[in-house]
């Protein structure tokens, strides 16, 4: 889910996925300030718009289910969550 709407167009997204091999299990978004808000309130990400233009957010990997319900998330950065691949597993 792309924090700033303005400059991640529908366009740009399709080309970030393109780049990043992102296959049809995938959904790059957008959505309007208050969406993104209250999607991020959900997911637990904290973010906010620099002076520069640029954002600083938290890091965070959601585990979301077919029908988009949040299983788990973890802030574990670099090494493997147990718990996270757990339930993907599960899933």
């Amino acid at each position: 889910v792309s924090f700033d709407a303005s400059r991640d167009t529908v366009a740009v997204l399709k080309e970030t996925a393109a780049k990043h091999h992102c296959d049809a299990r995938w959904s790059l978004v957008r959505g309007s300030d208050a969406d993104v808000r209250r999607i991020a309130a959900l997911l637990g990400v904290q973010f906010r718009r620099l002076p520069s233009g640029e954002f600083n957010h938290s890091s965070v990997i959601a585990l979301l289910d077919a029908q988009g319900r949040l299983v788990t998330r973890t802030s574990l950065m670099g090494d493997v969550d147990p718990a996270l691949v757990a339930a993907a597993r599960t899933l």
